[in-house]
């Protein structure tokens, strides 16, 4: 199935809107997409899938679900329309449609990082760890040392029983994060354009923009899981005070 291009005057929707949503101006987006909202423009699939990620920061997840399937029907091999329509399930707790979005973006994109980010942490909210740990390390694998997948990493081992490499996995991702430049590529969250296989995938909100949080959430899941374990070397024996969870009372 051919796309067709967008025409200029959706171009510039798309941009206008697209700029307002990064700078978290919800306003400006509404705004932006009302010649939309008024039936002056077609429901292009681009524009879909923009206004799709206007109401998932609105929290109005039903509409913008609704927005990404009708998105995810005109381009179906498109992997952000899916994956959109994948993170908006999920958010309604519609697991199981969730994952189907999920592993159709993938079918399509194998490669594609969010979805296989996502993918993980639905995997592991559902007790599925082996899969999930295979879908975070192929993260990992596309991107060595991704801050967010080292620390997705590290929850999964722990709720596995293995708190020597998921504390392992929560150095490097602290180790990433304190270097901005190296961890602003990508980020989860909604994504706002079209897949270019020329450049880097990103996210929304931007790594660089939350470092911040991201080394407090890093340093406090390091404190909670292993603040009272000594620190030795490798060929001494360390002492293991978490025993195996339930994966399906662990953290997502």
């Amino acid at each position: 199935m051919t796309i067709r291009a967008p025409s200029p005057a959706v171009q510039q929707v798309l941009a206008t809107a697209t700029q307002a949503l990064q700078a978290g101006n919800l306003m400006a987006a509404e705004l932006a997409l009302a010649p939309l909202f008024k039936g002056v423009l077609p429901p292009d699939a681009d524009v879909l899938n923009i206004t799709g990620t206007l109401r998932m920061n609105q929290g109005r997840l039903a509409e913008a679900a609704a927005l990404f399937e009708r998105a995810v029907a005109q381009a179906p091999r498109e992997p952000t329309f899916g994956f959109n329509l994948g993170l908006a399930l999920s958010r309604l707790g519609r697991l199981e449609q969730a994952e189907a979005a999920f592993r159709t973006t993938l079918k399509h994109k194998t490669d594609f990082v969010p979805a296989l980010f996502e993918m993980g942490a639905l995997l592991h909210k559902t007790g599925r760890l082996d899969e999930a740990e295979r879908r975070i390390r192929q993260v990992l694998a596309r991107m060595p040392g991704q801050a967010h997948a080292e620390l997705a990493l590290a929850a999964i081992l722990v709720d596995a029983g293995r708190p020597d490499e998921a504390e392992s996995a929560a150095r490097r991702g602290l180790a990433t994060a304190a270097e901005r430049h190296r961890a602003s590529t990508w980020a989860p969250g909604l994504l706002y354009e079209r897949h270019d296989p020329g450049k880097a995938v990103s996210g929304h909100p931007s790594t660089a923009h939350h470092q911040p949080a991201l080394v407090a959430t890093l340093f406090q899941f390091l404190f909670l899981q292993f603040g009272d374990r000594p620190h030795q070397r490798d060929s001494e024996p360390r002492i293991r005070r978490h025993s195996r969870r339930d994966p399906k009372t662990g953290p997502a």
